[in-house]
């Protein structure tokens, strides 16, 4: 019996661990989830918006300014006005730890409110998403031409600074993400 609960918790762990690295792929990706096909949206060509406190528009969707730093960088970035946004807005300032995988940095444990409409598959390079089978903040970095293989993901927001500044991220990862000063 201890070792069929010690197999179980090593496949539990191996899943949560995997998860952030999965392959993009449509041959290598394994669903774990059916995502619904009224859930999939294709990723959206979005704009990078000016940083100030005051939430701008784009698309009629408000967004927020925030930032993300990472010792001494700082990343620009908005959230959307989703209620999985809102709701990790209401937890700021906050800090994760996020370990690097093959086409993100993900880690930290969440408390995102979110529904089943929320989910969607597809990212783009920037995208700050939840992962919510292992409760995970995630920033993607790489692999958006791929990334429709890539599903249950909650999209929050997006980075606004020049992707070559993602490119300059590696390892372990300590972010806190706040909302951007007033200027």
């Amino acid at each position: 019996m201890k070792k069929f609960t010690a197999l179980c918790l090593a496949l539990c762990l191996s899943f949560t661990l995997a998860a952030c690295a999965q392959s993009t792929s449509d041959s290598e990706t394994e669903q774990s989830e059916p995502v619904p096909s009224s859930a999939v949206q294709e990723p959206v060509t979005e704009e990078p918006q000016e940083n100030s406190n005051e939430q701008t528009q784009e698309d009629g969707y408000e967004q927020t300014p925030i930032t993300l730093t990472i010792g001494d960088t700082v990343l620009e970035a908005y959230l959307n006005d989703s209620a999985p946004a809102k709701s990790l807005i209401a937890q700021l300032p906050l800090t994760v730890t996020l370990n690097e995988s093959t086409n993100d940095f993900c880690g930290g444990s969440l408390d995102i409110d979110y529904s089943e409409s929320d989910v969607t598959a597809g990212y783009r390079n920037g995208d700050i998403v939840f992962w919510p089978p292992a409760s995970n903040f995630v920033i993607f970095v790489r692999g958006e031409e791929d990334s429709m293989g890539s599903d249950n993901l909650v999209k929050l927001g997006h980075i606004t600074s020049p992707e070559e500044m993602l490119d300059t991220l590696s390892g372990q990862i300590e972010v806190t993400v706040a909302l951007a000063e007033e200027e």
